[in-house]
């Protein structure tokens, strides 16, 4: 169970990473 919620948190800790640089090339253009 904690290897899943370890799992998920960085899944989501990464795709708010590329949200964001993502969201930084957009503004930059």
């Amino acid at each position: 169970m904690k290897k899943n919620w370890a799992l998920f948190f960085i899944l989501l800790l990464v795709s708010f990473v590329w949200g964001a640089m993502y969201w930084l090339f957009i503004a930059k253009s």
